[in-house]
């Protein structure tokens, strides 16, 4: 059970990691079981570079639509359309980054409490946890389909999502072939 608030921050923070590169790739639907599938994206080397819109590119849009701007850029002129132009789009790329490191967090958690392919453990969902009657009985259940995730990223033969998995947490420096990662 002490183990269980390390682990689970170590799924968040796979799932932190995964938002950036997963919003730029193309999805692919891959079978859970035999009655489920998801969408995923396939495998991506490591690192994405992202290019932003130039102003010049904006200038147009920006000056045909001038009433709709957000506030942040409403009201200004061009010049300080341009010095802000950087800055804001920025800004907006951070808050798309964070908004997708968000649902990959839930992806994440969604697939150690549902996903089948790395246990045998039945699924975590509400109702099966409610018929458990037993915050201790819900609570172990949680832990070994954690424990099950953690075990399965440190070996994921040729389960794509495992893979990924752990590819992730690599990123964030995490070994999770080794008993300190």
């Amino acid at each position: 059970m002490r183990r269980l608030p390390l682990l689970l921050s170590a799924v968040a923070a796979i799932a932190i990691a995964v938002a950036a590169f997963v919003a730029r790739r193309p999805a692919v639907t891959t079978a859970l079981s035999d009655a489920h599938s998801i969408t995923t994206a396939p495998p991506v080397a490591s690192s994405v570079t992202t290019t932003a819109i130039r102003f010049a590119e904006a200038r147009p849009i920006l000056a045909a639509h001038a009433d709709a701007l957000p506030p942040a850029l409403k009201g200004k002129t061009d010049t300080e359309l341009e010095a802000a132009w950087p800055g804001w789009v920025s800004q907006q790329n951070a808050a798309i980054r964070a908004r997708l490191e968000r649902g990959d967090e839930d992806s994440l958690v969604n697939f150690w409490l549902y996903g089948t392919s790395f246990t045998a453990r039945p699924r975590a969902t509400e109702r099966d946890i409610a018929t458990l009657n037993s915050r201790d009985k819900a609570a172990e259940l949680l832990e070994g389909r954690l424990d099950d995730l953690v075990t399965a990223i440190a070996s994921p033969g040729a389960n794509d999502r495992l893979r990924f998995v752990r590819q992730v947490v690599e990123r964030h420096g995490v070994n999770p072939a080794t008993e300190s990662g």
